[in-house]
This record gives C-alpha cells, structure tokens and sequence, in this order.
C-alpha cells in the first residue's frame, strides 16, 4: 500500500517539477525511486533479519540500518509476553 502511495506521489511531482525544468524532474524522480527501493529493501531486510544467538552476545538487526548487541551479563531478566495477535490466534484457534 505505501509504494503505491509513493509511485503516485513520485508521478505527481515529476509532473509538477516537470512544468518549471525537465533536468531537475528527472533528478528529483531518480531520487524518489532511489529512496522508494531503498524503503523495500530495508522492509525486506527487516523481515529477514534473524536474531542470532552468539556464544556471549545477542544479536539483534532490524532492517539494514540499526543493529544491537548485548552481552548475557547485561541481561537482567527475560519474560514471555503474550501479544494481541498471539492472542486472538489462540482465540480462532479455539473457536475452529
């Protein structure tokens, strides 16, 4: 849904840069897919990242940008919560 909303917002201002010069609307659409395919990929890599467990460290990557480690011994406490989703997973469960 939101790289339809970019490639329409992409056609949009190429048009309307387009009326006052060609060069820059067509420097400013290379810019816009740049990004769009830069926000698919970091999406895609978000989906893919795994967290890893390293013999001292936790690894954790989300999408192409950020990453955290944390050593065990910064690890106070671990907790198993259950989400809203899980939740009403269990409940159509249930219900089948």
């Amino acid at each position: 849904m939101l790289v339809h909303a970019m490639l329409i917002e992409i056609i949009a201002v190429h048009i309307l840069v387009m009326r006052w010069s060609e060069i820059a609307a067509w420097v400013v659409t290379f810019f816009d897919v740049y990004f769009l395919l830069l926000l698919i990929a970091d999406y895609r890599a978000i989906t893919l990242s795994p967290v890893v467990l390293a013999p001292d460290k936790l690894h954790i990557q989300l999408g192409i940008r950020s990453f955290v480690e944390v050593e065990y011994t910064n690890i106070e406490q671990i907790t198993r919560e259950v989400t809203a989703k899980q939740k009403r997973k269990k409940k159509l469960m249930l219900i089948q």
